[in-house]
């Protein structure tokens, strides 16, 4: 394996799916989350205290979905490598042809 990772092909497009699907769903919750506040505007129906907390918390979800994501992906990356014995077996088949 010479330091190179080597990675089965679907656990980890999974896997960076998985991550780019969930960093645009943490984007537009940090996007809920301004527009909520009165920088974006005049909040409709809410006092400015009520926009600025509903604003921050969303903005903070947003933050916990991108570390939870960054978490997830790195373990699922990992999952996804090759062992030393696989990538033995991999090679074999290469040699022989059955691939």
């Amino acid at each position: 394996m010479q330091g190179k990772k080597v990675y089965h092909y679907e656990k980890k497009n999974r896997a960076q799916v998985r991550a780019a699907l969930y960093v645009i769903v943490a984007a537009y919750i940090g996007y809920l989350g301004y527009k909520t506040t009165p920088l974006a505007g005049e909040p409709d129906g809410l006092g400015a205290a009520a926009a600025w907390i509903l604003g921050a918390v969303l903005v903070l979800a947003a933050a916990g979905v991108l570390v939870y994501t960054w978490l997830r992906y790195k373990r699922e990356l990992a999952a996804a490598e090759y062992t030393a014995e696989e990538y033995a077996e991999l090679e074999r088949k290469r040699e022989e042809g059955e691939d």
